[in-house]
């Protein structure tokens, strides 16, 4: 059937004048032509070139102000015969890892009862934005199904969808877990409404399904944790999650502190997004010294190194990239650099030796300055080290050596020799 020779287009065109007779203006012409032409190219390309395809999209895409209007496409039955071309192509395609995406297109159970077979055993991520199913319920099977016949799916995004519910929401939860391939899980703008997001992202958390996912996002859910640490707990674990979305929400400044604390024990998380929430200066300072925390040597050490954190400014303008974690993809270099940093601003001052004097001071009791002095070729070894990453706002590690040499404990390492 692939090889047909006599195979032709046979959906029939949809006359600009149907659209002009039903009141549509040009632009919404304009896009429903595009998605028509679209179906047309990509069932062509599935039938005429062997049957394999990477990624189909088709719909407007959405805007990325919210401010912006978009322009929906609604169901029309002169549509339904280029559905049914695609979705015979589809099934025909030798393809299994298809990138799907249908955006600000209705769906009705018409349509997705043709793509249901068509879809089978094909995707690889499926992508439906804004969608208004005309029967809710049915969309929410249609969701559910979706993920049941595609166990090689690795990513299921779901936006500008909302669920209707908690029971509905609990459906779409479940199937994810289940579901044996599933990696980046993005449910955006689709719990509001009753539903506070918060109870679902724990549903979700405390499932065993939450340590084999590589992307969370749950963005615009109208998350408020009323003082609930399951994100933070979560991060704390250290879970292989690459990337955690948690835009304009309703996390506040006791969550970003939270959040705060978990990063330095997380190793794994390279992103977390947190604008638009109702975070403050204060939980941003907080979230800043995640990633850089000046207090000590210790301290700069025992900071994130992995992950940035993208907020709705930057809290510390005069810091170099890097000191966000940005810029570099290996956290050790990282780390050496913020250590090089610091010594360096100290330095500028002439302030290393008093520092150091503070931070590995003897005991309470004053009267052992054996661990102390011991710690002294660590410190030079440190230098020496974390200058090999040095960038032009450092200073030269021999300078930063021979100041650290010149008056912090040599006396007594010296009369210790």
């Amino acid at each position: 059937m692939i090889k047909e020779n006599d195979w032709e287009y046979s959906a029939p065109p949809i006359p600009t004048s149907h659209w002009t007779g039903l009141g549509f203006d040009e632009v919404y012409i304009e896009c429903m032509e595009d998605l028509v032409d679209e179906i047309r190219k990509k069932t062509s390309t599935i039938r005429e070139e062997g049957g394999y395809m990477d990624y189909i999209t088709l719909g407007v895409e959405s805007p990325g102000n919210d401010d912006d209007t978009v322009t929906f496409l609604l169901y029309d039955n002169g549509l339904l015969p280029h559905w049914k071309e695609l979705a015979t192509a589809l099934q025909l395609c030798q393809s299994n890892n298809i990138d799907f995406t249908i955006q600000n297109v209705q769906l009705t159970p018409s349509v997705t009862d043709v793509l249901i077979p068509a879809f089978k055993g094909k995707l690889k991520e499926l992508f439906l934005d804004n969608n208004e199913f005309a029967d809710s319920r049915e969309g929410i099977e249609f969701i559910l199904t979706c993920m049941e016949i595609n166990h090689q799916m690795k990513e299921f995004y779901l936006s500008n969808n909302q669920l209707g519910g908690m029971e509905n929401a609990l459906s779409v939860l479940d199937a994810i877990i289940r579901h044996p391939s599933i990696e980046r899980v993005r449910l955006e703008n689709c719990l509001g409404g009753d539903i506070n997001g918060y109870d679902a992202l724990c549903y979700l958390l405390a499932s065993g399904k939450s340590f084999e996912f590589e992307c969370i996002d749950i963005e615009r859910n109208n998350i408020h944790t009323m003082g609930g640490t399951a994100i933070p707990d979560y991060i704390a674990r250290n879970p292989p999650l690459r990337t955690l979305l948690l835009s304009d929400n309703k996390l506040n400044d006791e969550d970003a502190t939270f959040i705060a604390r978990a990063l330095k024990q997380n190793t794994n998380l390279k992103n977390i997004y947190l604008y638009g929430n109702d975070i403050t200066n204060i939980g941003k300072e907080a979230l800043s010294k995640a990633m850089y925390d000046p207090t000590s040597l210790n301290t700069v050490y025992d900071c994130n190194h992995t992950c940035q954190i993208v907020l709705d400014v930057i809290v510390r303008k005069d810091l170099p990239d890097w000191c966000r974690n940005a810029g570099y993809t290996d956290p050790k270099t990282i780390r050496c650099m913020k250590m090089h940093y610091i010594l360096s601003l100290r330095h500028r001052e002439g302030s290393n030796v008093q520092h150091l004097n503070t931070e590995f001071d003897e005991d309470e009791d004053g009267d052992d300055t054996s661990l102390s002095l011991k710690i002294v070729p660590k410190v030079l070894e440190a230098v020496s080290k974390h200058s090999k990453n040095e960038h032009h706002d450092c200073r030269p590690p021999l300078s930063i050596m021979y100041e650290i040499l010149r008056g912090w404990k040599m006396p007594e390492l010296y009369g210790n020799r």
